[in-house]
């Protein structure tokens, strides 16, 4: 059977900062485990009747604040054993280290843990009515649109949103940004949902799996690991993802990197990941090197005319500019998009200035006027 542990924020010591969920889940517990009761909020708790226990003990044993967290943690481990068990902890569970700890250790196919904050409830108010929305629609007298949707079908969906949302941080438009997030929210939980309906997980594993995941790579916050710049941390980033995959050598953190990302993206990605165990150049202009032997092997390649090894040296060419591209840190894909924007709009200017439909000029005649877009982009004309 799985464990079910609840964390639960008591705020501040207030009466007013401990929300009704956290109380209530306090007075239905089979167990309540408080990690101090020296906390403003225990007589408030006792006037209500709700019995516990607390982990002060433990704290004034133990040499070492790291090794009381250890101890306490196997505590409440031991307590989940024998039935559902929630941990008071003081202010916001994400901002205790206990919490953090069971989070870290427990958390996992043998144990659930789930959030309770003490205060600042709007936002899961919130997060809650989007939620239960979403539970609606999907409901049997729900939308039959929503309904008949399933992971596959909303592959596409997550994508165009997504791009939505570079699309208006482009645009500088906060508010465009705002819903495009939201939108973007709601395909997580769209797909929570039809987990949730199959058996297989719902929003609070997927919540308290990423929490999880921020907590175990970032020791040098959450724990007592130290870095000194953010190359270190990125690191250590890389280092942790591979232990926790189970990944053996490098190869398989290449072969981890989605199959389906955007080529220039996947590409940049995968240098990236080769970068860190040092198969890399040392200047850009030893990548910029390679990429004017792979231009010049293309270039004998259509001499020879061969379809396979002009497709070939394609590719490595195109692989080269990213390499140049992460030399000089900036992204390939978003360099792309760029240029081609701006061929458009440079063409849309040429057929303003044109006498004539395009198709009918000769190719002299649209290079002068391709030209002349260009002269009047450098100088910022109004086109």
């Amino acid at each position: 059977m799985k464990q079910r542990i609840t964390i639960a924020g008591l705020g501040s010591g207030g009466e007013d900062d401990i929300t009704l969920g956290v109380l209530k889940a306090l007075e239905k517990a089979d167990r309540v485990i408080l990690k101090t009761e020296k906390h403003g909020i225990v007589p408030f708790l006792r006037e209500r009747g709700i019995e516990f226990t607390a982990l002060d003990h433990i704290c004034d044993g133990e040499e070492s604040p790291e090794e009381a967290l250890k101890a306490m943690v196997r505590a409440v481990a031991d307590a989940a054993e024998e039935g559902g068990v929630v941990v008071g902890v003081p202010g916001h569970p994400l901002d205790d280290p206990l919490a953090l700890e069971l989070i870290k250790e427990l958390e996992g196919p043998a144990c659930r843990i789930d959030i309770l904050p003490g205060h600042g409830s709007a936002d899961s108010l919130y997060f809650h009515h989007l939620t239960a929305i979403m539970e609606k629609l999907r409901s049997p007298g729900g939308c039959p649109w929503d309904r008949e949707q399933d992971h596959r079908t909303l592959k596409q969906y997550l994508i165009e949103e997504a791009y939505e949302v570079l699309e208006a941080i482009d645009l500088n438009d906060v508010d465009k940004l705002t819903e495009e997030l939201g939108d973007v929210l709601l395909q997580v939980v769209f797909h929570a949902q039809i987990a949730k309906e199959n058996g297989e997980f719902d929003i609070r594993d997927v919540i308290a799996g990423i929490c999880r995941k921020l907590i175990d790579r970032h020791p040098h916050i959450f724990g007592d690991k130290k870095v000194k710049d953010s190359v270190e941390v990125a690191g250590n980033w890389e280092a942790i993802k591979k232990a926790e995959k189970g990944f053996t050598n490098y190869a398989q953190v290449l072969k981890a990197i989605p199959s389906n990302l955007p080529a220039l993206m996947r590409a940049y990605k995968v240098q990236q990941k080769a970068a860190l165990v040092g198969f890399d150049w040392d200047r850009w202009e030893d990548a910029m090197a390679k990429l004017e032997e792979e231009l010049a092997e293309l270039k004998a390649a259509c001499r020879s005319g061969g379809e396979e090894e002009i497709h070939e040296e394609m590719g490595d060419l195109l692989f080269a500019v990213v390499n140049v591209c992460r030399f000089l840190s900036v992204q390939p894909e978003l360099c792309l998009k760029a240029a081609t924007d701006k061929f458009i709009r440079r063409f849309e200017y040429m057929e303003e200035l044109a006498d004539r439909p395009l198709e009918e000029m000769a190719l002299s005649e649209l290079d002068t006027l391709w030209n002349r877009a260009k002269l009047a982009f450098h100088r910022h004309e109004d086109v």
